[in-house]
C-alpha cells in the first residue's frame, strides 16, 4: 500500500510539472500564433507522458544543482486565460 501510494505521488507530481511547464510555455509565447500552436499541441496530446523523466535515475535536489532549475511564475500561471 505504501509503494502504491508513493507511485501515485510520483505520477501526480510529473503530471503537475507537465501542466506547469506547458502553461509557462503558453504564457511566454512570443506571438499569438505561437500560443495557438502550443494550445493545439496540448489539445492533441496528453500531459500524462513520462518519456522525459528517468524513473531509474538518481535525483539531486541540493541547492547547487537546482539553482539552474526552471522557475514557474505561479501568479502569472494562475491568472493565465486561454480561449
Amino acid at each position: 500500500m505504501i509503494a502504491e501510494s508513493c507511485k501515485r505521488l510520483i505520477e501526480n507530481s510529473v503530471i503537475c510539472w507537465n501542466y506547469l511547464y506547458l502553461s509557462q510555455l503558453i504564457h511566454n509565447a512570443k506571438s499569438e500564433e505561437d500560443r495557438q500552436a502550443i494550445i493545439r499541441a496540448v489539445k492533441n496530446g496528453s500531459v500524462v507522458i513520462w518519456h522525459h523523466v528517468n524513473m531509474q535515475g538518481d535525483y539531486d535536489f541540493s541547492d547547487e544543482y537546482i539553482k539552474d532549475a526552471i522557475e514557474f511564475g505561479i501568479d502569472d500561471l494562475i491568472n493565465l486565460r486561454v480561449a
